[in-house]
């Protein structure tokens, strides 16, 4: 491939989502080597943020078992794609997201990095305990990108409720490791920090809302991820008639802003700081009063700026979750998505990220080996033995039992062979491979019927097998893990059912066995007997 003619594909395919870009990457050894070159990778995430292409996602607040969606951002149109329900690796708090990349963890402080593009990701190695008498009643992370070493890092805070020490790691994925950092006075913790709004990302810094025992009390901690360094920023009056649980963090075009909210519903008030970490620059940047958005909502959270000077909000009311573009200069909202949210709410930890062919290099993937495992087991059973030849061979090679059709089909030279190794054939095949009496070819039909029935335990087994390890796999909230459990105890005792059958039927084979044994015993015994009465008869005669 020439230069002129690799620079003009290039562009056109910086172009395209990262889902054709996958599928090019299957067309040959160039292509792929090409397209998953690190600078391409990074001209294609620049190109989808200088054109404002994003996508939204959209996770339950607090009912961990509902649905998680994602939409993208068409910004030729103005529209919003359908909501699409996307599976994570697991988990129940998002803590952001960066230059494509999620990072989540679970209720037991497991956390895990994801791109949800790729599908790939990464379990994130346990944080180091340095001693046993490590207590915290909450715990923060941060996550962003180190553009000095091109690593992505995350920063892990501990602490206690009215105690203004946290204690600080960080973790970078370039090397895999958990490094220790020196503790913070201050106390971050707050009623629900599992908003990702408590947090936000600008000039690649992370904010958060934070107390002190020093003047000013309420402030505004910011994490570098350049030089792992912390720094703070005083929080500004202009929103003290919220108090600091009323008070926000966003990010809206590239500057750091604050916004104010009542659960009231009586609106909000957004502040931008028009020069970062200055506390003169803060600026009220609009009003949202309840009578613009035409709905009494709870939550109200301003996600993103939009082309012709509008932002895209999300908000909650008593039965929906909407999402609408807000007009800066008619002070107008235009409805572009509404969700039924089935009890919960969504506005608080929907959050913008920008799809991207970043790696994690971790080879796993959202369900890929549990999924593919369950549905072969599943379709094996659907079809009660009796599916095309070559997709038996691919169950065989997959580790699942094959139906007799299988072997019924097999050529007659390599009968003698099958019989051998202890197969179950045709009749007809039996009879033509070796020479064998009626009375054997119905041992061995009974025994081919049985051994059948023994496959199809197995089958079942495996299937509930697969059904407990999904179960094991998923990571519910502590409102569902009596129910999983419960589950999980059924499908034990269904498998300790049929292995129990399976012992019977073993049982039934061996009885079956001893059963033809003695009749051949008596076969021989009649067939003596008869040759003595004969040589007698002879003696006589002669």
């Amino acid at each position: 491939m020439g230069k002129l003619c690799q620079d003009m594909v290039l562009n056109i395919v910086v172009r395209l989502p990262v889902k054709s870009i996958l599928r090019f990457r299957c067309v040959s050894k160039d292509w792929c080597k090409l397209l998953k070159d690190p600078d391409f990778v990074k001209k294609h995430l620049r190109f989808a943020i200088e054109m404002n292409k994003f996508s939204l996602m959209m996770h339950p607040l607090y009912v961990f078992d509902l649905e998680t969606y994602t939409l993208a951002y068409d910004p030729s149109s103005s529209t919003l794609s359908n909501c699409v329900s996307i599976r994570y690796p697991w988990g129940t708090t998002f803590w952001g997201t960066c230059n494509g990349l999620v990072c989540l963890s679970t209720l037991f402080d497991d956390l895990v990095l994801w791109n949800p593009a790729t599908k790939e990701f990464k379990e994130v190695p346990p944080r180091p305990i340095e001693s046993v008498n490590e207590i915290s009643n909450y715990f923060l992370y941060g996550f962003g990108y180190d553009e000095k070493f091109d690593d992505f890092k995350v920063v892990s805070m501990l602490g206690i409720q009215n105690v203004y020490n946290c204690v600080v790691h960080i973790y970078s994925l370039k090397s895999n490791s958990w490094k220790r950092l020196e503790n913070i006075p201050y106390d971050l913790y707050h009623p629900r920090e599992r908003d990702i709004s408590q947090a936000s990302v600008v000039n690649g810094d992370m904010h958060w809302l934070a107390e002190t025992d020093s003047a000013p009390n309420q402030v505004i901690l910011s994490f570098d991820f350049k030089d792992d360094r912390f720094d703070k920023m005083p929080l500004p009056s202009i929103l003290a008639e919220y108090g600091f649980g009323g008070t926000y963090l966003c990010s809206l075009g590239g500057s750091l802003c604050l916004f104010g909210s009542h659960l009231c519903g009586d609106g909000i008030k957004v502040w931008e700081m028009k020069e970062y970490g200055v506390t003169e620059s803060w600026v009220k940047l609009f009003t949202i009063n309840q009578e613009t958005i035409s709905h009494f909502f709870r939550h109200l959270v301003p996600l993103q700026f939009v082309k012709n000077g509008k932002v895209l909000l999300a908000y909650d009311t008593n039965v929906d979750f909407h999402l609408d573009l807000y007009d800066l200069k008619h002070q107008t909202t235009i409805n572009i998505k509404a969700h039924n949210a089935n009890g919960d709410w969504y506005a608080a930890t929907t959050f913008v990220y920008v799809e991207s062919l970043v790696p994690l290099n971790s080879g796993t993937y959202v369900w890929q080996q549990e999924t593919e495992d369950f549905e072969a087991g599943t379709r094996a059973v659907n079809r009660g033995h009796s599916v095309e030849a070559g997709v038996e061979e691919e169950d065989i090679a997959e580790g699942f039992p094959a139906s007799p059709k299988t072997f019924d089909d097999d050529s007659e030279e390599g009968a003698e062979e099958k019989v051998a190794e202890g197969f179950p054939v045709s009749p007809k095949l039996v009879d033509e491979a070796r020479e064998t009496s009626p009375e054997k070819t119905c041992e061995m039909l009974e025994i081919r019927k049985l051994d059948l029935e023994t496959r199809k335990m197995d089958l079942e087994t495996r299937t509930i097998e697969l059904k407990i390890r999904e179960q094991e796999n998923q990571h519910m909230s502590m409102d569902t893990s009596k129910m999983n459990a419960l589950q999980l105890k059924w499908w034990q005792t269904c498998a300790k059912e049929i292995t129990e059958k399976h012992r019977v039927s073993d049982m039934s084979i061996v009885d079956v066995n001893d059963d033809k044994e003695a009749e051949d015993e008596d076969h021989i015994d009649v067939e003596q007997e008869e040759d003595i009465e004969n040589r007698k008869k002879k003696a006589k005669m002669t």
